[in-house]
C-alpha cells in the first residue's frame, strides 16, 4: 500500500512539468542573453566600420597630399630664366577658360617642363587643383584630356592653402608666393561615422 502512493506520488510529480513562471523566468532569462550578445555585435560591428572608414580617410589624405606636394614642388620651374612661370591667378591667354586659380581653396601654377621659354596648353605645364564642393572631392586639372577635372582623392571636405612669402608672412600675392601650407581634411561617405581626420603639411617652392 505504502509502495504504491509512493509510486502515484513520483507519477503526478513526473507529469507535472514546468510551471508558467518557471517558463516566464527562463524565457526572461533568454531574451536578456541575446539581448546582450546582440548589443555586443552591434557595437562590435560599429567599431569595426569606423576603423574602417578612419582607414580610408586617412589613405585618401595621403594620396591628396602625395599629389600636391609632388607638384607645388614644381612650381614655377624655369630653367631658361625666363621669368613666365609660377603662381598665377589665371592660366595665361589663351588657356584662361579652365576655371583654375589660386586663392584658399584653389591653387594654380605654371612650370616650363620642356625649356622652351613658352607655356605650352598641356598638363606638364598648367598645374592646377581644386576641391569640388558638389562632389567632396579634390581635383586636378587634366588639360592633355579634354580640360577635365579629374579626381585625385575622395571624401575631401575642406581644402585650406596659406601661402607665405619670403620672409613668412601671409601672402595673397601669386608673385610672392615661396611656401604653400596645406591643410586637407577628410570625412566618411557614411552618414553614421561622424568623425574627421585633417593633414598639415608645408611645402617650399624651390624654383622660384
Amino acid at each position: 500500500m505504502a509502495i504504491r502512493a509512493f509510486h502515484n506520488k513520483m507519477q503526478r510529480t513526473d507529469d507535472s512539468g514546468f510551471t508558467l513562471i518557471e517558463l516566464m523566468i527562463a524565457l526572461t532569462i533568454m531574451l536578456l542573453v541575446m539581448s546582450a550578445i546582440f548589443s555586443t555585435f552591434q557595437s562590435q560591428s560599429r567599431s569595426w566600420v569606423q576603423q574602417q572608414e578612419i582607414a580610408n580617410m586617412q589613405q585618401n589624405l595621403r594620396a591628396g597630399m602625395y599629389y600636391l606636394e609632388r607638384s607645388i614642388r614644381m612650381a614655377g620651374y624655369d630653367p631658361r630664366h625666363s621669368k613666365a612661370f609660377g603662381f598665377v591667378s589665371n592660366f595665361p591667354v589663351p588657356f584662361d577658360g579652365f576655371g583654375a586659380t589660386t586663392d584658399g581653396d584653389d591653387i594654380a601654377f605654371t612650370l616650363d617642363n620642356d625649356e622652351d621659354k613658352v607655356v605650352d596648353n598641356n598638363t606638364d605645364e598648367l598645374v592646377a587643383y581644386r576641391r569640388n564642393p558638389l562632389t567632396n572631392e579634390l581635383q586636378f586639372l587634366d588639360i592633355s584630356n579634354s580640360n577635365t577635372w579629374t579626381t585625385v582623392a575622395e571624401n575631401i571636405s575642406s581644402v585650406a592653402f596659406t601661402y607665405l612669402d619670403e620672409n613668412n608672412a601671409v601672402t595673397t600675392d601669386p608673385n610672392e608666393i615661396r611656401v604653400v601650407q596645406i591643410t586637407l581634411t577628410a570625412s566618411s561617405s557614411r552618414p553614421s561615422v561622424t568623425s574627421t581626420r585633417s593633414i598639415t603639411s608645408r611645402v617650399r617652392c624651390r624654383n622660384i
